[in-house]
């Protein structure tokens, strides 16, 4: 329920639907290792996957191995204004705690 009053639903991948290509202005820019490394480093390495299946130890490893390509590919996906849409699709569990 609150991901359907949030968010607007996303036009299905199949309708043929390419977003405006619009000024992105200078944010792909502030992407670099220090930044992408540091908000790595919040992520829980015991949270639950997402829908792709690849949990945030996953990327962590990704980055050791690759930290050139992960933020390439971070400030090519500001840049076009284009996320994979496993990216942007969240379960959120509610769980209730006592008190």
């Amino acid at each position: 329920m609150i991901v359907r009053t949030t968010f607007p639903a996303a036009p299905p991948m199949d309708s043929g639907f390419i977003p405006p290509k619009t000024d992105s202005g200078k944010a792909d820019l502030l992407v670099n290792r220090m930044l992408i490394e540091c908000l790595l480093k919040k992520c829980s390495n015991q949270s639950a996957p997402g829908p792709d299946k690849l949990s945030y130890t996953i990327f962590k490893m990704l980055f050791q191995w690759d930290a050139e390509r992960v933020c390439n590919l971070i400030a090519a996906c500001i840049r076009q204004g284009y996320h994979p849409r496993t990216w942007l699709t969240v379960k959120g569990v509610v769980i209730p705690k006592p008190g």
